[in-house]
């Protein structure tokens, strides 16, 4: 049964994660961005994004390996790779920025009116280079789903 399911589910599993992708890309950073303090949202938008993610990529690269498994079918090995590539590109392109969100937003809670404003343009501007780097993340995953129709 789930032999049968396995394609059916990548194909899903992928197309969730290139859908909540584009979302992120087009719609939440951005308004997150524009918003008068981005740098305090972002640990909570951090934290729900990230056990989006994880669950798409496990499952993405579990069922896409199954799919490849049973059927041979190596745009299921494609699809498998390429959500596998979303950890690496996370780490060498977002963590940079994350991590200094974070402290952004840490070290902005009590502070004088003046310091608050300097932080709130950082954070923004912070926001600005997570979004640019987000659409790899988006091309990728939107890669992994199109991979199904080849």
């Amino acid at each position: 049964m789930v032999d049968s399911l396995a394609p059916l589910m990548a194909m899903a599993i992928n197309g969730s994660f290139a859908c909540f992708s584009l979302r992120l890309s087009t719609f939440t950073a951005p308004a997150l961005a524009n918003g008068p303090r981005p740098q305090h949202a972002f640990p909570d938008f951090f934290a729900r994004g990230a056990r989006v993610a994880r669950f798409h990529i496990t499952a993405g690269v579990l069922v896409n390996g199954l799919a490849y498994y049973r059927s041979k079918d190596t745009r299921y090995l494609w699809a498998a790779g390429l959500t596998a590539t979303v950890p690496p590109i996370t780490t060498a392109l977002m963590m940079p920025i994350n991590r200094r969100l974070f402290a952004l937003a840490a070290e902005s809670l009590n502070t004088a009116p003046s310091v608050a404003c300097r932080a709130n343009a950082l954070g923004k501007h912070l926001m600005q280079q997570w979004m640019a780097r987000q659409w790899a993340r988006t091309l990728v995953t939107t890669a992994a789903f199109a991979v199904h129709f080849l």
